[in-house]
């Protein structure tokens, strides 16, 4: 490895994440994350150090962001909180070795009596018959398919997160399938009950299952996310839905046809819909590049939320808000409101709008008051 370069997306089209390439390393933080971009040698320990916090913070919303059917994040996936596990009790433990039993013609340990009175011959001495030569058993630590699987996933992890440990590295030296690794190490985990065992082997089970391992090379490799706007928006989801009830009351659009009859047509999703003391929250998230704003189709989606929730919800108050990241020395910034003049005066009919302090959310030490 050569350099170490940090930037920060400009656009919401950028990577954001790690990427390896021509023995460079690019870490790319998401739209006004605060931080300093620089580049550097690999070497430089101390440089490395000075980021090491927020690196983490960016692999920890990453491995927090997997792919399912809500979210769509187009990301290569790297189980970070595992490899932090299994790196650290590599330096405490040890590699993973099993006791077997090993005979031996040296006399050491205790005597194998099956074995030797099948394999040797005694000699007569005063009527009792004697074995001069015996076969002993003892065990023995040897590597198996388990140490062979563990130090697979250790060089994947030392791969990403070497930088934090002198650029410590281990050689790879398995060739199973992820199916293959799974599969044996649940069969130890059916047999053993040292709760050592169980703990790393689940651990290890965990990264494997979260770890996009054909995005890891021997050379280069990409752990983040192309589509940061879908993680942007389940972090700010999470941040309000963990603090307020969530609203699943929402417009549904269908055909009426002479001969079909009624067909459902898919609903309107606003990106975050609850409530707070007797109002109505509608927020969309847009993760735009900076002094980028939402125009005319986000506005009136959001007005015709609004203009659905007030005749759902005539006792309540209507705040309709955009929400875009910035770098900023407060948790948020009110910058105005958007709107149609057609509906200035309605309930909800401005569009509040805030940059939000995006490495304050990324760390969940935000407080958002809107």
């Amino acid at each position: 490895m050569n350099k170490i370069t940090i930037n920060i997306a400009t656009s919401n089209e950028d990577f954001v994440g790690l990427e390896c390439t021509n023995n460079n390393l690019t870490i790319t933080f998401p739209i006004g994350y605060t931080i300093t971009p620089k580049t550097f040698n690999y070497n430089e320990e101390t440089k490395i150090k000075e980021y090491q916090e927020d690196i983490a913070t960016l692999l920890k919303v990453l491995e927090n962001s997997p792919l399912d059917k809500h979210y769509n994040t187009g990301q290569n996936q790297f189980s970070y909180s595992s490899a932090l596990y299994l790196i650290n009790d590599y330096f405490k433990n040890g590699l993973i070795k099993s006791y077997t039993p090993i005979n031996n013609k040296q006399n050491i340990g205790k005597i194998n009596w099956s074995q030797t009175i099948h394999k040797k011959n005694p000699i007569l001495d005063q009527g009792n018959f004697i074995y001069i030569d015996t076969i002993s058993r003892h065990k023995d630590l040897i590597i198996t398919d388990l140490t062979n699987i563990q130090i697979y996933c250790l060089s994947k992890c030392f791969k990403i997160l070497g930088l934090f440990y002198h650029n410590y590295t281990l050689k790879c030296t398995t060739l199973f399938t992820k199916e293959e690794m799974l599969y044996k190490i649940n069969q130890y985990l059916n047999k053993t009950n040292i709760i050592l065992d169980r703990k790393r082997l689940t651990i290890m089970k965990n990264f494997i299952e979260g770890t996009d391992f054909s995005a890891i090379g021997e050379k280069e490799y990409k752990i983040g996310s192309n589509y940061f706007n879908t993680i942007w928006e389940k972090l700010l989801r999470d941040h309000f839905y963990h603090l307020y009830p969530q609203i699943e009351d929402l417009p549904k659009a269908y055909y009426n046809f002479l001969e079909l009859g009624e067909i459902d047509a898919s609903s309107l999703i606003p990106d975050i819909i609850f409530t707070k003391d007797k109002t109505i929250y509608i927020i969309d998230a847009k993760y735009y590049k900076i002094n980028t704003f939402p125009q005319t189709q986000d506005i009136s989606k959001q007005l015709f939320y609004a203009m659905y929730l007030k005749e759902k919800y005539p006792n309540y108050k209507i705040n309709n808000i955009f929400l875009l990241p910035n770098s900023l020395d407060t948790d948020t910034k009110y910058l105005g409101y958007a709107t149609i003049k057609a509906y200035e005066q309605e309930n909800g009919g401005k569009i509040n709008t805030f940059y939000v302090n995006t490495k304050k959310l990324l760390t969940s030490n935000i407080n958002i008051i809107l």
